[in-house]
């Protein structure tokens, strides 16, 4: 890939899983630093553990973007 993303952050909801896992692995591989915002913070770690053995920067983190719901896990 071409590195357009090189020293960008992007935030991904629900990047955990499915489509936003695949965006996430799509935005690291143009080189930038992702975090992967998901409810069950367990696939948002798994999948940036993932992410990173493979060489890129990733963070996972609980994160309920719900009308109402408390937006961030303690």
């Amino acid at each position: 890939m071409s590195g357009t993303l090189a020293g960008k952050v992007v935030v991904i909801t629900g990047g955990g899983t499915g489509i936003g896992l695949g965006i996430a692995q799509s935005c690291a591989a143009e080189g930038a630093a992702v975090v992967l915002a998901q409810r069950r913070a367990a696939l948002a770690e798994t999948a940036a553990a993932q992410l990173c053995a493979s060489g890129a920067q990733a963070l996972g983190m609980a994160c309920d973007v719900r009308a109402g719901a408390t937006r961030f896990a303690p």
